[in-house]
């Protein structure tokens, strides 16, 4: 449809120790745990972003802890952020 715009949500959470994967702590440790979610959000990450190289849409990324300076740290300014909240807007 022309003039939509389309848009890639990820829906993530601040990779901080202990707060993150909770259930893969006794496996992974609360600091390998954090690290599991920060790969797999870049990861992710890395995928919209190449599929946006290719076609018209914008990268939205919805997050839990932290705050957006945490989040633009992490995972850049060019990236639209929005906190998660009881309920969603859709």
């Amino acid at each position: 449809m022309k003039g939509d715009l389309r848009q890639i949500i990820v829906f993530t959470r601040y990779p901080e120790e202990g707060k993150t994967k909770t259930r893969l702590i006794p496996l992974l440790g609360g600091d390998g745990a954090a690290n599991l979610q920060r790969r797999m959000t870049e990861h992710t990450l890395n995928q919209a972003r190449r599929f946006a190289e290719r076609y018209p849409v914008s990268i939205q990324v919805w997050y839990e802890g932290g705050d957006k300076s945490l989040m633009c740290g992490w995972l850049g300014n060019e990236l639209n952020y929005t906190r998660q909240s009881a309920g969603f807007p859709f």
